[in-house]
């Protein structure tokens, strides 16, 4: 019998990310979490990538980087930075909404962890990680995604309620702090989450994001300008770039595994060589930018009660950055400070527990609901669902090229690309 059959599995819960999506389930008579191995380059990491061939099905997270090289027009990447998007992406004669791609990925994860722990019936309920800043049409885009994808019920959590979750679980109410400011250091951007103990448990309370567009994948950028910048730079097509600059991810990361100077970064026949010290020198321009912004916020949390000795709790990949802790302590930070249990994974492995203190808050009547209801039991406002009509969202005041191998930024008034000519509706 496969040990994974022995799991009782009810729900899932992804978390769909900026570079890698990762998804775990939770087994219902221990209320224990499993990430799911759903990659081949990094077993629990599936890269948030598509690929849309000219005719055929739209191949998901590896399957997809392996036609990177081969066909680099028909890759999708960075999708959830465009949820907002009501346009239509195009290759040739075919078109997918956003929200058609997302539900693709979805899709995938679902069928697979149904595949691997032999689910029939059950898993019909998805617990879908969101940001802290998410716009209410991004929740509404990922809702009906996840929906299209065949659960049944869709639940939608912040991710630094999520890891926060994850970071008390099993800890006596007395032993849980009153207030937490959580730093959820995200490969598309890093954001800063006041979470409160209400009456009925933790909620968010407010969220700050000092630069929507600086997550850590930043730094990978920093330091491939500055390879690039050598004087014995190779020169690469640009459709390569995008797949070397995921092995160059790798590379970095290995730096924090190991103390040896020098890296290797192999690129078709040749190896670049990546030093410690480069990658510690883009380190400390990031942080140096990044966590300027710390005194200021620091203010702001004063403002609303949050003393600035308040405990901070370091989740997502980027709380794996060596001495990242020391970094925040000399941008001004007084109070403690930890870093959750694997915390690349902490927002997607708390958000399917089941835990008496954690609740969030009704936007219609400010009442505390249990984190995991589907509506107020006061006023029966849908958690998910989300009436974008009268949204104020301002999202279109530009006007984005739908061809995927552009995507360029235009001027709301244009009516074809600056880049590439195509027609704009």
């Amino acid at each position: 019998m496969n040990k994974n059959a022995q799991f009782d599995v009810r729900q899932i819960s992804i978390d769909f990310g900026t570079s890698f999506s990762k998804s775990c389930i939770v087994d219902q008579s221990n209320n224990i979490g499993k990430v799911i191995e759903l990659g081949r380059e990094i077993r629990s990491l599936l890269p948030s990538v598509l690929y849309i061939p000219e005719s055929g099905p739209i191949q998901i997270g590896d399957d997809a980087e392996l036609q990177a090289m081969l066909d680099p027009k028909g890759i999708v990447r960075n999708l959830k930075a465009f949820l907002h998007r009501q346009d239509r992406l195009r290759r040739n004669d075919r078109s997918f909404s956003v929200c058609d791609l997302a539900s693709e990925l979805f899709k995938f994860v679902r069928t697979e962890v149904r595949r691997l722990y032999h689910l029939d019936s059950n898993a019909s309920t998805c617990d879908v990680v969101i940001s802290a800043c998410s716009t209410i049409r991004d929740k509404e885009c990922l809702g009906t995604a996840v929906e299209k994808a065949g659960f049944e019920k869709v639940r939608l959590i912040e991710s630094p309620l999520a890891g926060f979750k994850f970071w008390i679980d099993g800890r006596k109410e007395e032993n849980c702090p009153e207030t937490a400011v959580v730093i959820d250091m995200g490969a598309g951007a890093i954001e800063f989450s006041v979470v409160e103990k209400t009456d009925g448990g933790y909620a968010v309370a407010t969220w700050f994001a000092p630069d929507r567009q600086a997550g850590v994948n930043q730094i990978d950028g920093m330091i491939w300008e500055k390879l690039m910048g050598s004087e014995d730079a190779p020169e690469i097509p640009p459709q390569e770039i995008p797949g070397i600059r995921v092995r160059l991810r790798q590379v970095k990361e290995a730096f924090s595994r190991n103390q040896r100077p020098v890296e290797l970064l192999n690129v078709n026949s040749t190896s670049i060589e990546v030093s410690r010290s480069l990658v510690e020198e883009c380190f400390n321009e990031f942080f140096e930018g990044t966590f300027a912004g710390i005194p200021g916020i620091v203010k702001q949390l004063g403002e609303r009660g949050v003393v600035d000795d308040a405990t901070v709790l370091l989740i997502g990949g980027g709380a794996e950055i060596a001495n990242i802790e020391t970094r925040i302590r000399e941008a001004g930070w007084t109070g403690n400070i930890e870093t959750a249990n694997q915390p690349q994974f902490a927002a997607v492995l708390g958000a399917g527990l089941e835990d008496k203190f954690a609740t969030k808050i009704c936007p219609e009547d400010g009442s505390a609901q249990p984190i995991n209801a589907e509506t107020c039991s006061k006023c029966g406002y849908p958690f998910w669902k989300f009436d974008v009509s009268n949204s104020s969202d301002n999202s279109r005041d530009r006007n984005t090229c739908p061809e995927l191998d552009c995507g360029f930024e235009n001027e709301a008034d244009q009516s074809s690309c600056q880049k590439c000519g195509c027609p704009l509706s």
